[in-house]
């Protein structure tokens, strides 16, 4: 039995809610201010409190700012009449659990006690160990004891002693670039530059100039010499993303560039070494099959793949999905002020489940919005949210938990829902059913066959249901 206190100047409202709670099993608590509010939250120690912003005297918000700086403080749901952007902004930033407009309906009051008190059900997988500092969060740090990344480390440690070209090959957002930063930061180049080129992002027109440079005048708006990408990255590491991006005529020059071991700037006649420069470049096409193809020079390929690493998708290394999201949430603490912990067990089971297209770039996105989500020390499964793909399961969204919360309700209550009812998955069942076709019906205007269309059902079948239910 859980204490939960109504802050709200109107009886009515006042009365309605301890009549809700009480049905729920749990203790209710009023008050009609600030003062009252504060003395009963001492007296009581509620779990949560549902808070009027329109308060006598002080508001809603200035007792949540307040409560913000107690110990045990109580969940807190602000509720108001007079919705404004300014003051749900402010409810979420002072840290307000949920946000609700007047009138609330009381089936939401239960679908949120609900979700409140059962938030620390689900067994919660703590990941992150010790805190970190800025160097540990290095644009290097591959992730994973996968035996995949194992074999990848060792590689490190090869090509960190020997200066050799390297081809870097997998999927978009699988750290290609870290890979490449990692390299040469373990190799004697670390004290030079790391020059990293996406090609793919570079308009055609423009990339031999990226490269090598141009001279004062070389075309017009060429008001001053300037240096290519290979000048700067002189007696250090020069990175090219998306090699395969690059058209017919800059793969001639750039194996040209590659073959004398110089270059020339556009407009310009004068040789410059790029003798001091490693090469490493990446794709995530695969270069041999590109090459077969005709859309790349074999020439140009044989001399960028002296060493070739392949990097799985994260699909094929899950066990390293568990290290990432640890890393990705100690990063989301450091750079956002936040105080994770860890991630809920079911979520966690969900995201090794989801085969991630995105790789970790997207695992990165997802935790790092469900650490703002979650507003407390684990991310829950209702802070996850991903696509549904092909072959991968959808995850809760919030209409999903929603249902959960209601199917929940009713099983708790499942004496007073159903009095005498043995067959409850049948019940509970046919009560969906009958509000989806009730549902269908009315949005296509009672017309049988578009509804059959919209659920995907047979239409004898959605006639058979319509007579049962007595629609």
């Amino acid at each position: 039995m859980a204490c939960i206190l109504v802050v709200d100047d109107e009886e009515s409202i006042c009365y309605a809610f301890s009549e809700c709670i009480t049905q729920m099993g749990h203790m209710p608590v009023a008050a009609s201010n600030v003062k009252d509010a504060l003395k009963k939250i001492r007296e009581r120690t509620p779990e949560i409190v549902f808070l009027d912003n329109r308060l006598p005297g002080e508001s809603g918000l200035s007792l949540l700012k307040k409560i913000q700086s107690m110990e045990n403080r109580p969940v807190v749901v602000i509720m108001t009449a007079y919705g404004t952007m300014d003051t749900a902004i402010d409810a979420v930033k002072y840290g307000a659990f949920e946000y609700l407009l007047k009138p609330v309906d009381l089936t939401r009051i239960e679908e949120i006690v609900h979700r409140i008190l059962h938030m620390g059900d689900s067994e919660a997988v703590h990941l992150t160990g010790e805190s970190i500092s800025e160097p540990d969060m290095a644009a290097d740090m591959l992730i994973g004891s996968s035996n995949a990344l194992s074999d990848i480390y060792k590689m490190i440690g090869l090509l960190t002693t020997n200066d050799v070209p390297v081809l870097i090959e997998g999927e978009s957002g699988v750290g290609k670039e870290l890979l490449a930063r990692a390299i040469h930061n373990r190799s004697d180049r670390k004290g030079a530059p790391f020059v990293a080129v996406n090609c793919g992002a570079i308009p055609e027109h423009l990339i031999e100039s990226e490269l090598f440079g141009h001279e004062k005048e070389a075309y017009p708006g060429a008001d001053q010499r300037k240096k290519g990408k290979f000048e700067t990255a002189r007696n250090g590491t020069l990175f090219l993303d998306d090699i395969s991006r690059l058209n017919a005529l800059m793969q001639i020059k750039l194996f040209q560039a590659l073959q004398n071991k110089a270059i020339q700037r556009v407009g310009g006649a004068q040789d410059v070494s790029i003798e001091s420069v490693r090469m490493i470049t990446a794709s995530d096409r695969r270069l041999l099959e590109e090459m077969k193809s005709g859309r790349f020079r074999s020439d140009l390929y044989y001399r960028l793949q002296l060493i070739t690493l392949k990097i799985p998708p994260l699909r094929e290394r899950r066990p390293d999905i568990p290290d990432l999201i640890s890393h990705f949430i100690k990063k989301a603490n450091l750079e956002m002020g936040l105080a994770v912990k860890g991630i809920e067990k079911n979520a966690l089971d969900r995201l090794m489940e989801y085969d991630w297209p995105g790789n970790a770039r997207e695992l990165e996105s997802v935790i790092k919005r469900g650490a703002i989500l979650c507003r407390s020390e684990t991310i829950c499964a209702h802070h996850i949210e991903l696509p549904d793909t092909a072959g991968n399961r959808a995850f809760e969204n919030t209409e999903s938990v929603s249902i959960d919360s209601q199917v929940t309700r009713w099983y708790e209550k499942r004496n007073q829902m159903f009095p005498g009812e043995r067959k409850l998955f049948a019940r509970i069942v046919s009560s969906v059913e009958k509000a989806l076709i009730a549902q269908a019906l009315e949005e296509c205007g009672q017309n049988q066959l578009k509804a059959s269309e919209l659920l995907g059902m047979n239409r004898t079948t959605l006639r058979n249901k319509i007579k049962e239910f007595k629609i």
